[in-house]
């Protein structure tokens, strides 16, 4: 059974933040990426500024020919989208 709400599918969850600063380059995270996770998050204190992920390496790194040891974070992340742990899933 899905959970109803967001909490539910937190409290599954180690509650384990990785991030990874705008200056590093892609060839950082993606390293980590077939064994931890599939993404990364760019945070500014405790402000959630955008996200990293597979999906964004490859449509903006490797199928454009760019080098993931040149190409900084910041120019691929993607915006967050955010809800709160009372979201339901279905509003998510």
């Amino acid at each position: 059974m899905i959970p109803g709400i967001i909490n539910e599918i937190l409290a599954h969850k180690t509650g384990q933040l990785w991030s990874v600063s705008p200056d590093a380059t892609v060839s950082k995270p993606s390293r980590s990426w077939p064994t931890r996770t599939s993404a990364r998050c760019r945070v500014s204190g405790d402000k959630l500024l955008g996200v990293v992920s597979e999906r964004e390496y490859t449509r903006k790194v490797a199928l454009k020919g760019k080098s993931s040891k040149e190409t900084k974070v910041r120019e691929i992340i993607a915006p967050p989208v955010t809800a709160t742990p009372a979201h339901t899933v279905e509003d998510v």
